[in-house]
């Protein structure tokens, strides 16, 4: 167990600063299975840094084949 872990990111650092949507929308794309994979600590969501820049990359991906 020599290696080094993934830096995670907080639900609400996600939702607020890098998606910026609204903490409804948020539980809404939560309930609908719209978001990366989380790991749940207490009551706290966090995200590898990885899975959310993968998930990014999907959406935007999708953003832009929608606006051909």
């Amino acid at each position: 167990m020599g290696g080094s872990m993934e830096p995670l990111i907080a639900d609400k650092t996600l939702r607020e600063e890098i998606v910026g949507v609204s903490a409804v929308t948020w539980w809404h794309y939560r309930k609908n299975g719209m978001l990366p994979p989380a790991i749940k600590f207490g009551r706290r969501y966090y995200y590898r840094e990885s899975d959310v820049e993968r998930w990014l990359a999907e959406r935007v991906g999708r953003t832009e084949s929608q606006a051909e």
